[in-house]
């Protein structure tokens, strides 16, 4: 192979192009993103205090990322926006690294330009340059190693060997998948090269080192009782490795097979000439196998695509407010229809693509101990190895997210890299055409994501400083309540408390109205991906404050219904109760009106008390209406430690088919919490009605 040859022209447009994006996009704001809170949590303490303190959320080995961080911040002060410009010029870095990769394999410049642009404007590669996030990071360390474990293939030289197994180590200390890259050049170096026992040192060099790096980092985490609660060990992936999870498996194949398929599409569709229809009864067999496992991947996760953290619907994200976790208030936003026919479109290529790989192994035998394979098949080999090992880490892994499949992606790309066949310019028109909207969809709505966000903050800034409400009243969105530490996990319900970090969510931000919020204040920003003026809201739901007993019992009706069409009022003195939409005049127990309960809002009554004592008694009861129904009387703690009571006890029934339920506790004397709240909840899903709902207070013994 010939000397590597950087074209200085194609280097200076990809760099053009990448500083218009990020003027396009504007990077400033003082926040963090997705989970670059944690990560840079960890970095504050130690450049403002000199204590490593690591967050229990990462479950990545981090430090090296934290490290450089933390230099970078010495000679700057501590900042978010410092971080972002970090970020972007490795990320800068690392496509310049791709690139040369890539001319290692091909000469043709068209095509590694080409390829070059759809690994920087890949929608999450893209995205993720703009946080600190570990997967930027990582990929340039990733893709340094492998450049000079190439250059030892082209040119034998051992000192390549040691540059490639050092920051082999850097990639593993920042995410622990870094292992994988000197067992695959190991493998690879061994099998090319004569048996001895110098070689074989050599071979397992690389290897031995990064992993003894990380077991070393481990242990010193284990010792110094530092290692984070989501901390990744081997054991787990062992563990699914020896009792796989079937459902697991295909549902994670089918995610994997449409993003790699979606962001491979436009280098893909440049093979379609060229790619025929199984011409022997073996290849027959291979395409109807590759079939049948492609659709069981698809089939089964068919009506959840797009899944994960970065890509939702028509935009970049994550958009983690109140509503849209839920998939409300979200714009724009595509039809599913689209995604039906994208998938659908996939599948066929997904087709495609493997017939091709099977055609790629093919021609990657190597002459064993011979060293005289080719240098690029050497390195399609450490990529196909590669490839394999993220795939089983991924389809074994529990949890799959849609940045999980960028190596997927980047190992695809370079494994379809021709070597030889230069494409006709007439050939580019569509791929170019794709990618023209992969790069605008990827800068426009990376541009949205940074806009709202610094929308967003000003709405939090607006609150704190302004308004001066406490973090620990306020659901600003996953990132704001988790850089406060404004309260613990929550149980994971649409109707309840948001899990991320909430104590109490007296105030919202949200992209649109939420049932039982006010709205109080809106914060604009602009969007480019579908153009106009959008807005972050500040919504308001006033709890009850401490009453005295004298007033209870409270009792709710139905009768009455709040200024707020979703709450009921109490008989006397305005507590507000959850259900106004759910009024029926079908049946009643007393009055007019009763509350209806279904599968769809299985949950009613549901009102809150503040400033509980140990020691003091609740007593709630409600009468029920509905045959065959099962359901229950619950009261549970809204803030701090986790407490929560149930009853489906009837203790009454009258002649009309009615039944009182009731429900007793005595708050606990080690209490952690100062707020309870308590609802009626339909458990079977059974419509059945309920009235008279009544809770009484009493003090202490």
């Amino acid at each position: 192979m010939k000397p590597l040859r950087i074209s200085i022209k194609n280097i200076l447009f990809l760099l053009l192009v990448w500083i218009i994006a990020i003027i396009i996009v504007n990077p400033l704001g003082e926040f963090p993103l997705n989970d670059d809170w944690a990560y840079s949590k960890n970095l504050y303490h130690l450049c403002e205090e000199g204590k490593l303190i690591l967050s229990d959320w990462p479950a990545q080995t981090l430090i090296a990322q934290t490290l450089i961080g933390t230099l970078v911040c010495k000679l700057f002060g501590f900042s978010f926006g410092v971080l972002r410009i970090l970020t972007l010029v490795f990320s800068a870095a690392s496509v310049y690294l791709f690139y040369q990769i890539i001319k290692m394999i091909t000469p043709d410049n068209k095509i590694a330009l080409f390829v070059s642009f759809l690994f920087m404007f890949n929608p999450i590669y893209f995205s993720l340059s703009f946080t600190f996030m570990t997967e930027i990071y990582y990929f340039f360390f990733f893709l340094l190693s492998l450049f000079f474990f190439f250059r030892n293939l082209e040119s034998d030289r051992i000192i390549y060997i040691g540059l490639g197994t050092l920051f082999s180590v850097v990639a593993t200390l920042t995410r622990q998948t870094g292992i994988i890259i000197p067992f695959s050049f190991g493998l690879i170096w061994f099998y090319k090269n004569p048996k001895s026992v110098k070689n074989i040192l050599i071979s397992i060099f690389p290897f031995i080192i990064t992993i003894g790096s990380y077991y070393f980092y481990s242990y010193y985490l284990k010792i110094t009782d530092k290692i984070p609660y989501n901390y990744g060990q081997p054991d787990s992936l062992i563990h699914s490795l020896l009792y796989p999870d079937l459902n697991q498996f295909i549902s994670h194949l089918g995610y994997i097979l449409f993003y790699a398929g979606f962001f491979l599409l436009p280098l893909t569709i440049c093979y379609l000439p060229a790619i025929s229809f199984p011409d022997s009864k073996k290849k027959l067999i291979i395409f109807i196998i590759f079939e049948v496992v492609i659709i069981s991947g698809f089939q089964k996760v068919w009506t959840t695509i797009p899944w994960g953290n970065i890509l939702f619907n028509l935009g970049l994200g994550p958009k983690l407010l109140k509503d849209t976790y839920w998939g409300d208030n979200i714009n724009p936003a595509l039809p599913d229809w689209f995604w039906y026919g994208l998938e659908i479109l996939i599948i066929i290529e997904i087709s495609l693509i493997l017939m091709k790989l099977v055609g790629q192994i093919n021609s990657l035998k190597l002459n064993s101990g011979k060293n005289n394979s080719s240098p690029v098949k050497l390195m399609k080999s450490i990529f196909l190895i590669i490839l394999t090992g993220y795939l089983i880490y991924l389809l074994l892994n529990k949890n799959f997210i849609d940045r999980y499949s960028l190596p997927v992606t980047i190992c695809l790309l370079i494994l379809f890299i021709p070597e030889k066949i230069s494409f006709p310019v007439r050939r580019f028109v569509v791929p170019i055409s794709l990618l023209l909207i992969f790069s605008f969809f990827s800068i426009f709505s990376t541009h949205d994501y940074l806009s709202w966000n610094r929308a967003r903050w000003k709405a939090v800034d607006y609150l704190l400083n302004e308004k001066n409400i406490s973090p620990y009243k306020i659901d600003g969105g996953f990132e704001v309540n988790a850089w406060y530490e404004a309260g613990p996990f929550n149980p994971h319900q649409k109707n309840g408390i948001s899990w991320w970090f909430v104590t109490e969510d007296e105030y919202v931000l949200s992209f649109g109205p939420v049932s039982g919020y006010n709205f109080l204040k809106s914060f604009h920003y602009q969007r480019y991906l579908s153009f106009g003026k959008d807005s972050v809201r500040i919504i308001h739901h006033p709890l009850e404050g401490a009453r005295p007993y004298s007033i209870y019992p409270v009792v709710c009706d139905c009768e009455l219904l709040s200024d707020n069409p979703f709450y009921l009022l109490s008989a006397k003195d305005s507590v507000e109760f959850k259900g106004g939409l759910q009024r029926s005049s079908e049946h009643v127990h007393s009055g007019e009106y009763s509350l209806m309960l279904s599968s769809d809002n299985p949950f009613g009554f549901e009102c809150r008390f503040k400033e509980v004592k140990p020691g003091e008694r609740f007593i709630a009861s409600v009468w029920r209406y509905g045959e065959g129904n099962s359901s229950a009387l619950v009261i549970n703690s809204v803030i701090g430690g986790k407490y929560s009571e149930l009853s489906e006890n009837v203790i009454e029934k009258d002649s009309l088919g009615w039944d009182l339920l009731q429900l007793e506790i005595t708050i606990p004397e080690d209490i952690q919490f100062n707020m309870i709240g308590a609802f009626v909840w339909n458990i079977n899903g059974t419509d059945a009605w309920f009235d008279d709902f009544t809770v009484t207070r009493l003090p202490a013994k």
